[in-house]
């Protein structure tokens, strides 16, 4: 009889995701902010370069901020796991 892995858990740390969330939020007002002072710099019409700056916050926003807002969080708990691990792994002065 085969045996079974035990399950895994699915469920996504909540300070992850606060972290994708904020970053996503960031994202999309430097991204369509960006894109909208370009725009209107270029010479274009401000309801078009806000049309323009909307629509490239929606995508940037989650591709990028998201993406950066969840590398500095798991970036931090790594560095975190790490500093645990070497302070309880560290020998005792000898005398």
């Amino acid at each position: 009889m085969a045996t079974r892995p035990s399950p895994v858990s699915t469920q996504a740390d909540p300070a992850a995701v606060r972290s994708f969330l904020i970053g996503t939020a960031i994202g999309f007002v430097v991204v369509g902010g960006f894109c909208v002072a370009a725009i209107v710099f270029a010479g274009g019409s401000l309801s078009g370069a806000l049309a323009v700056g909307l629509m490239c916050g929606v995508i940037g926003g989650p591709g990028f901020g998201g993406m950066m807002g969840f590398v500095l969080h798991q970036d931090r708990t790594s560095r975190q796991q790490a500093r645990d691990s070497a302070a309880t792994s560290a020998s005792p002065p000898l005398d």
